[in-house]
């Protein structure tokens, strides 16, 4: 079968593997192996009706970053496709290539937040180096998943089973454009050590090594198919029932709780950190053991392991106008006026009614020791106090929006609000909606 035949026969059965899913989204940063994958994703979706938008994201690590980008845009405009381009944050100290994965997979799944689909060029050699690399580091033995869910859409890497060659006969045949991009060829990162120092001795001494290591990684997805089989049912939930789980040994454990977050799309836990994880599963109640990971946070809570999706850091204060709303990156504040026959009885219970002048509210967190009172014979009650009784989970509690005005506490929305001090008051109906975990 020629290169062109290969690589159009991969890309059109990746697309009729998703007829109605659409659109089909493309990563795009113009270097050989996503532009060939592009060109035969056009080229197929010509047949398919699928409409094909390509993704660039400008990480700004070189100096001519921003040519790249141009470049992109002069080549979707010549396929005739739209291009979605994203810029980068600046930059921090440390793991750049690991701040680079993580950004960009974050406008990745910000693209599928509504669905579609979304193909990527990795290719037979890129994930003979994600194996090798992974063993290196000391981590599980995996690869690339071909298939996997981000968001409300799915990733997919039609050409993972594709030798790089073919890709390169593939672009000259099509006279294809494509930019090269000098970090690969940095040896202090170790993808780009492992490619042009280790893999040549290897291939040089056990011939074709890409397509062995891949052939492992097709056995090692073989068995964790069989395990999903077995115990499938227990792990296709957000949570894990802690006395199922801890029925396996402790290295069993690990291993489906890895599978669990493969499911919900966390595929770079280090195995001292899961193992960690799982021994402190046995401490007494009053520890609250948890694991942080790239998009998520385990935690241990009333005998199950939950999953509770990572959002944007929040600001110290945010303002709330009286009517209004207000979106938090975790939640929902809606406060509008209401008429009351009587004021609400505080005494009986919490409420989410809040009476004071119409005025501009500040939203603070992490005030657990403020007090209000609750009730008109001036018994007061802690925010910690608060949402502990109302059974607020533990993680919850520090990002749990309160309500202040002239630096006092009036309202934990949902659960209590200050009796206030004059009847000359407005009353508000306050709801705190928090996003689903």
């Amino acid at each position: 079968m020629s290169e062109k035949k290969s690589i159009a026969n991969s890309v059109s059965q990746a697309l009729s593997g998703h007829p109605i899913v659409d659109p089909v989204y493309v990563g795009y940063s113009g270097g050989l192996d996503s532009t060939v994958l592009l060109s035969a994703v056009v080229k197929a979706a010509k047949k398919s009706l699928h409409t094909v938008i390509a993704l660039h994201f400008n990480h700004h690590l070189h100096a001519d970053s921003n040519l790249w980008q141009q470049h992109c845009v002069v080549q979707t405009e010549y396929l005739g496709i739209q291009l979605v381009c994203q810029q980068a944050d600046n930059p921090p100290s440390g793991n750049i290539e690991q701040w680079a994965r993580k950004q960009r997979y974050a406008f990745f799944g910000e693209m599928l937040e509504s669905g579609g689909l979304l193909l990527l060029g990795h290719h037979l050699e890129d994930q003979a180096e994600t194996i090798l690399l992974k063993i290196l580091q000391g981590r599980e033995l995996s690869g690339m998943p071909q298939r996997r869910l981000i968001r409300q859409g799915a990733l997919l890497r039609p050409l993972l089973g594709v030798p790089k060659t073919t890709l390169v006969e593939y672009a000259q045949s099509q006279q294809l454009s494509s930019l090269d991009d000098p970090s690969n060829l940095d040896l202090d990162i170790d993808r780009n050590f492992i490619r042009h120092e280790l893999m040549p001795r290897l291939r040089d001494r056990w011939g074709n090594i890409n397509k062995r290591l891949h052939n492992l990684w097709q056995q090692l997805q073989h068995q964790e198919s069989l395990i999903l089989r077995l115990v499938g049912e227990h792990i296709s939930t957000q949570a894990i029932d802690l006395a199922w789980l801890q029925q396996f040994a402790a290295g069993e454990q690990e291993t489906i709780v890895r599978l669990w977050l493969e499911q919900r799309g966390e595929f770079s836990v280090p195995n001292a950190r899961l193992r960690e994880f799982v021994r402190q599963l046995s401490a007494p109640e009053d520890k609250q053991p948890s694991l942080q990971l790239q998009n998520a946070t385990l935690y241990r809570h009333k005998s199950k392991i939950i999953s509770v999706r990572s959002y944007e850091p929040l600001d110290k204060k945010y303002l709330l106008r009286l009517p209004g709303c207000l979106q938090l990156p975790h939640g929902e504040l809606v406060a509008h006026k209401i008429s009351l026959e009587s004021p609400p009885d505080q005494k009986k219970s919490s409420t989410n009614y809040l009476m004071c002048a119409d005025a501009e509210l500040e939203v603070l967190f992490s005030r657990g020791s403020d007090t209000l009172s609750i009730a008109r014979r001036g018994i007061s009650k802690s925010v910690t106090k608060v949402l502990a009784e109302a059974g607020i989970p533990f993680w919850q509690r520090a990002d749990y929006p309160l309500l202040y005005h002239n630096e006092r506490l009036l309202c934990v929305p949902n659960l209590a609000a200050r009796v206030p001090d004059s009847d000359k008051v407005s009353t508000w109906e306050v709801s705190w909606i928090p996003h689903a975990e």
